[in-house]
């Protein structure tokens, strides 16, 4: 593909037999457990993808993405469909003893793992990092803060956490009450657009380590950061959903 040198354009007629060499991780939007759902269906390489009908892709996707696959694998240009889901949030009410600043952070970075965990199972990547603090201040003026910053289309945990620790070190250095997270921006992982610095072994991290906690239990593997967080309740029942079976 004449990779890094410029830019190669493939006619429609000629896609199928200049990518069918690929494999399905080589797509974007296909990651580790993506394609243990191919491997299933006993397909191996970009041809055999090819070879899938509609109805197949649909069922290994589960959904009308596999549809949509179908055709952005064969160089058709679709219009981009709006998600009906918005964003991916977690919050938690501190109790007396963990509403330091200090002792805050472990619950922030529990909250943020939970909400990627999520991200990556429903198929989704985020363009925004969000937090929320509510404060135990008479005055309502100072009562709530948040703030945000966007990044690249991900579902990194690591990265997150990073961005999450800027947000924080900005952050009023009061007793705070309840701690909120959101990811919004949302992205299908099948329109998900390979960044220029995207590592994918990152990717398979990410998979390896879900794949761990839901085989293990939550919290087999997590970042030290939480430690301190674990074996707290931060899965209350909101009235808007209903956690799922691993949570």
């Amino acid at each position: 593909m004449q990779k890094p040198d410029g830019l190669t354009i493939l006619h429609q007629h000629e896609i199928i037999d200049r990518l069918s060499g690929l494999e399905p991780r080589d797509f974007p939007g296909v990651g580790p457990r993506m394609e243990e759902r191919f491997h299933a269906q006993r397909c191996f390489t970009a041809k055999q993808m090819y070879e899938l009908t509609i109805p197949e892709m649909v069922s290994i996707w589960g959904g009308v993405v596999g549809e949509r696959f179908f055709y952005l694998i064969r160089g058709q240009n679709l219009p981009e469909v709006e998600t009906n889901r918005s964003s991916i949030s977690h919050s938690k009410v501190l109790p007396p003893d963990a509403r330091s600043p200090a002792a805050a952070w472990p619950v922030a970075v529990r909250l943020l793992t939970k909400a990627c965990v999520r991200l990556r199972s429903e198929g989704f990547y985020t363009k925004e990092l969000w937090l929320s603090l509510k404060f135990q201040d008479r005055d309502p003026t100072l009562r709530s803060w948040h703030t945000k910053v966007k990044c690249f289309e991900t579902q990194d945990s690591l990265l997150l956490i990073e961005e999450l620790e800027r947000l924080w070190s900005a952050a009023p250095r009061r007793a705070i009450l309840r701690v909120g997270i959101a990811l919004s921006g949302l992205v299908e992982a099948a329109q998900h657009q390979l960044g220029l610095f995207e590592d994918t072994r990152r990717a398979s991290l990410m998979g390896t380590i879900d794949s761990i906690n839901t085989r293990f239990k939550d919290s087999a593997v997590y970042v030290a950061d939480a430690h301190a967080a674990i074996g707290t309740r931060t899965n209350a029942i909101a009235f808007q959903r209903i956690p799922g079976e691993d949570e």
